[in-house]
Protein backbone atom coordinates (compact mmCIF):
# COMPACT_ATOMS: atom_id res chain seq x y z
CA UNK A 1 0.00 0.00 0.00
CA UNK A 2 1.34 3.68 -0.45
CA UNK A 3 2.09 5.67 2.24
CA UNK A 4 -0.53 8.45 1.30
CA UNK A 5 -3.30 5.65 1.61
CA UNK A 6 -1.82 4.78 4.82
CA UNK A 7 -4.13 5.44 7.94
CA UNK A 8 -0.87 5.36 9.67
CA UNK A 9 1.29 7.38 7.96
CA UNK A 10 -1.16 9.61 6.68
CA UNK A 11 -4.30 9.75 8.27
CA UNK A 12 -5.43 12.69 6.95
CA UNK A 13 -5.75 11.54 3.48
CA UNK A 14 -8.35 8.94 4.54
CA UNK A 15 -10.20 11.68 6.55
CA UNK A 16 -8.43 10.88 10.29
CA UNK A 17 -6.56 12.85 12.81
CA UNK A 18 -4.69 10.43 14.84
CA UNK A 19 -5.16 10.84 18.32
CA UNK A 20 -2.92 8.47 20.05
CA UNK A 21 0.23 6.24 19.19
CA UNK A 22 1.57 3.60 21.42
CA UNK A 23 4.73 1.76 20.51
CA UNK A 24 6.19 -1.10 21.88
CA UNK A 25 9.62 0.01 23.36
CA UNK A 26 12.65 -1.82 23.05
CA UNK A 27 12.51 -3.08 19.50
CA UNK A 28 14.72 -2.83 16.51
CA UNK A 29 14.03 -4.06 13.59
CA UNK A 30 10.35 -4.89 13.98
CA UNK A 31 7.19 -3.11 15.23
CA UNK A 32 4.13 -3.62 17.45
CA UNK A 33 2.30 -0.42 17.16
CA UNK A 34 -1.56 0.50 18.51
CA UNK A 35 -3.19 3.70 16.61
CA UNK A 36 -6.95 5.66 17.24
CA UNK A 37 -7.91 7.98 15.10
CA UNK A 38 -10.97 10.31 14.89
CA UNK A 39 -12.93 10.52 11.58
CA UNK A 40 -13.08 13.78 11.39
CA UNK A 41 -16.70 14.02 9.49
CA UNK A 42 -18.78 12.01 12.38
CA UNK A 43 -16.15 12.51 15.15
CA UNK A 44 -16.22 8.76 15.77
CA UNK A 45 -13.31 7.03 17.20
CA UNK A 46 -11.72 3.75 15.67
CA UNK A 47 -8.48 1.64 16.81
CA UNK A 48 -6.22 -0.57 15.13
CA UNK A 49 -2.88 -2.78 15.77
CA UNK A 50 0.06 -3.98 13.56
CA UNK A 51 2.96 -5.60 14.00
CA UNK A 52 5.56 -7.43 12.32
CA UNK A 53 9.03 -7.15 10.76
CA UNK A 54 10.62 -4.00 8.75
CA UNK A 55 9.91 -5.78 5.43
CA UNK A 56 5.98 -4.77 5.78
CA UNK A 57 4.33 -0.88 5.25
CA UNK A 58 2.91 -0.90 9.21
CA UNK A 59 -0.61 -1.04 8.98
CA UNK A 60 -0.92 -1.69 5.27
CA UNK A 61 -3.54 -3.97 5.62
CA UNK A 62 -5.97 -1.50 7.24
CA UNK A 63 -8.54 0.69 5.31
CA UNK A 64 -10.65 3.59 6.00
CA UNK A 65 -12.98 4.64 3.44
CA UNK A 66 -15.35 6.12 5.60
CA UNK A 67 -17.00 5.36 9.14
CA UNK A 68 -19.21 2.98 7.44
CA UNK A 69 -16.49 1.13 5.27
CA UNK A 70 -13.80 0.31 7.46
CA UNK A 71 -11.85 -3.16 8.83
CA UNK A 72 -10.37 -0.90 11.98
CA UNK A 73 -12.37 -1.80 15.24
CA UNK A 74 -14.93 1.19 16.32
CA UNK A 75 -14.82 2.36 20.20
CA UNK A 76 -17.80 3.95 21.64
CA UNK A 77 -19.29 4.03 25.29
CA UNK A 78 -20.53 0.80 24.84
CA UNK A 79 -17.51 -1.42 24.17
CA UNK A 80 -14.77 0.97 25.88
CA UNK A 81 -14.41 -2.25 28.09
CA UNK A 82 -12.76 -3.98 25.13
CA UNK A 83 -10.64 -1.34 23.75
CA UNK A 84 -9.93 -0.86 27.74
CA UNK A 85 -8.49 -4.51 27.52
CA UNK A 86 -6.74 -4.16 24.33
CA UNK A 87 -4.86 -1.11 25.72
CA UNK A 88 -3.97 -2.46 29.01
CA UNK A 89 -2.48 -5.67 27.82
CA UNK A 90 -0.52 -3.59 24.93
CA UNK A 91 3.37 -3.51 26.67
CA UNK A 92 3.82 -0.47 27.53
CA UNK A 93 4.37 1.83 30.51
CA UNK A 94 1.04 2.18 32.88
CA UNK A 95 1.73 5.62 32.51
CA UNK A 96 1.45 5.64 28.83
CA UNK A 97 -1.43 3.05 28.68
CA UNK A 98 -3.56 5.44 31.23
CA UNK A 99 -2.90 8.48 29.27
CA UNK A 100 -4.51 6.56 25.72
CA UNK A 101 -7.38 5.28 27.75
CA UNK A 102 -7.89 9.17 29.12
CA UNK A 103 -7.63 10.75 25.91
CA UNK A 104 -9.65 8.43 23.99
CA UNK A 105 -12.31 8.94 26.66
CA UNK A 106 -12.21 12.35 26.30
CA UNK A 107 -12.83 12.02 22.46
CA UNK A 108 -15.55 10.12 23.02
CA UNK A 109 -17.44 12.51 25.67
CA UNK A 110 -16.80 14.88 22.62
CA UNK A 111 -18.50 12.89 20.06
CA UNK A 112 -21.42 12.15 22.10
CA UNK A 113 -21.81 16.50 22.99
CA UNK A 114 -21.89 17.55 19.39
Amino acid sequence: MRFENNVYYSPDKSGLTNIVTLDEPGRSYDYRTLIVVQDNKTGRVFYAEDSGCSCPTPFEDYIFTSADDTNMDEVTQFNFGVFEGQVNNFPMDMSSRQDCLKTVANALKTEDDE
